[in-house]
């Protein structure tokens, strides 16, 4: 059997992947409104849910029956509900929560759909925060990067062999993922966290929760303008180079050179 790209071109499949957008839309829409935390607790109706997300009652119920239709919700007489086992993956505490990066993804959404003006101009895509507003967007990627990494962590520190360090730089260490992963593994070693200003509270909340909280120095900056925190013998930049070009990873490096102490352990990247 073909594979689906190796299918032949055809007017329907043109036209399908034109409107392939129109699911995620929606997923994105309801992450970003909330929607399946507040279901959460019990089936609701449209209108009770209009009442609390404050949405326009018959715009709401196009998109609720639309999530029906991706078997997203179910809808019974009693209103509309979460299907078995999606609580855990689209509210803020389930166990496999992803609504971070439902939410992040509704702001790349909003990018992707200026390609053209981009490839035009040459300009990054205009920025548009949704109804969560900037400082939602910035929530958003900050925790949709714990939900890209946080299963994952442990797994990668461990396969790092050997690992020595004392002293762990995390450059653009958002919440703290990797910070609390590597300060697991070495229960001796502190962190010194480096990231925008407004990342610090998040990553301040999480490394508290993780009990960790006295060993790791939060620093705030910028490390396309700033110098790093000197002193570490361990630097993790995790999640950054992919989105420079060559000149900005040869400062970026250049920087991370000149904060590590020398002739201890070289830097890691991911």
């Amino acid at each position: 059997m073909k594979s689906e790209l190796a299918r032949p071109w055809s007017v329907e499949r043109v036209l399908a992947l034109g409107r392939s957008y129109q699911g995620a839309a929606v997923l994105s829409a309801a992450a970003e409104l909330d929607l399946f935390s507040t279901l959460s607790p019990a089936p609701r109706t449209a209108a009770a849910l209009a009442r609390t997300l404050r949405c326009d009652l018959r715009a709401l119920t196009i998109l609720l029956d639309a999530l029906v239709a991706l078997r997203l919700l179910e809808k019974s007489a009693r209103g509309y509900a979460l299907p078995p086992g999606l609580d855990a993956l689209l509210t803020p505490d389930g166990e496999q929560s992803v609504l971070a990066m439902a939410q992040h993804q509704a702001h790349c959404l909003r990018n992707w759909a200026q390609l053209a003006r981009v490839v035009k101009t040459g300009q990054p895509a205009e920025r548009m925060p949704g109804v969560r507003g900037e400082q939602g967007a910035q929530e958003a990627f900050i925790g949709a990067m714990h939900n890209v990494s946080a299963p994952y962590a442990a797994k990668v520190i461990r396969a790092i062999k050997p690992l020595r360090f004392q002293h762990l730089l995390d450059v653009g260490g958002a919440s703290g993922t990797w910070t609390i992963a590597f300060l697991r593994a070495r229960p001796w070693a502190r962190a010194t966290l480096f990231d925008l200003p407004h990342v610090i509270p998040m990553a301040r909340r999480q490394i508290g929760a993780a009990g960790l909280a006295k060993r790791v120095e939060l620093v705030p900056g910028d490390f396309t303008r700033d110098k790093l925190p000197a002193g570490a013998d361990l630097a993790w930049v995790s999640a950054i180079v992919h989105q420079n070009s060559r000149a900005q990873n040869r400062a970026l490096f250049g920087k991370v050179h000149l904060a590590l102490v020398a002739g201890v352990s070289p830097s890691v990247t991911s």
